[in-house]
């Protein structure tokens, strides 16, 4: 385990088969329910690459989430977005824009290459988008 990536605020000793995450200070919520599939992976893969250093956003696709946010994470000071729903992106894209270096396209017609688009895009910084997407966000 001595080849672990260095990402900053990720403790990934060699004795550690998870690495350890630095405490949230706060969250941002953003709820992405009534969002479409497209903006759930965007966003789900947007958060990750936010969240690498230090836990800052929480994304709510379904009520459950809204339960453990409540009953985990209800110490953590909170902040919700005015953006929902597809907005979502958007607004992630509009604060957080210098956190992606790029997109990986994935096809819509072989939904196993949102697996490897998602292992693409965690190594290379970038966010998993739809040939539609891509065009829109161009």
């Amino acid at each position: 385990m001595s080849n672990h990536r260095e990402i900053e605020g990720i403790n990934w000793s060699a004795d550690r088969i998870l690495p350890a995450f630095q405490t949230p200070q706060g969250l941002t919520v953003y709820d992405l329910r009534g969002a479409s599939t497209e903006v759930q992976l965007s966003a789900a893969t947007m958060a990750g690459l936010i969240n690498r250093p230090q836990p800052k956003v929480y994304l709510i696709t379904s009520d459950e989430e809204v339960f453990w946010l409540k009953e985990v994470l209800g110490s953590i000071p909170q902040e919700t977005s005015v953006e929902n729903g597809d907005g979502v992106l958007d607004g992630l894209l509009i604060t957080f824009r210098s956190a992606i270096q790029g997109m990986i396209i994935y096809n819509p017609d072989f939904i196993d290459s949102i697996n490897i688009a998602t292992t693409m895009a965690a190594q290379r910084d970038g966010i998993i988008v739809s040939p539609t997407q891509a065009q829109d966000l161009q």
